[in-house]
């Protein structure tokens, strides 16, 4: 339902979204990215890639979302991209409400449509 690449040469965590995590595939995407980010000392960036279509998300994993951005904050997260896979109305809802919540931490966050975006955004588009 998700993948998670790290790439400690850039800092970089790349969270992809298959699909829209049920709220047990969300705790078990929360728990991933917890102990995944602890492999940066300075700090990193994050590149959320979000997958076409998807379901309603409700306001108990809203809730979840926020204590663990703000615990990621206080971790070192410098920066936020988000991708979207498409232009329904759904995923730009989410892509909305997840730009929303990084904003209030004061982390520079940038909405992209497609890879390439990402990667300019991110300044990795000669690292592969």
């Amino acid at each position: 339902m998700f993948s998670i690449e790290v790439v400690e040469k850039t800092a970089l965590l790349k969270v992809c979204l298959n699909g829209v995590p049920c709220p047990g595939e969300l705790r078990r995407l929360l728990d991933a990215i917890e102990v995944t980010r602890g492999q940066f000392g300075d700090g990193y960036r994050l590149w959320l890639a979000l997958p076409d279509g998807g379901r309603q998300v409700s306001f108990e994993e809203v809730g979840k979302l926020d204590l663990t951005m703000y615990e990621a904050r206080r971790q070192g997260l410098r920066e936020v991209v988000i991708e979207t896979a498409g232009e329904t109305p759904l995923c730009q809802q989410v892509a909305a409400l997840l730009e929303g919540l990084y904003r209030s931490l004061r982390v520079p966050v940038t909405v992209v449509s497609d890879t390439v975006m990402a990667k300019k955004t991110l300044n990795l588009l000669w690292h592969g």
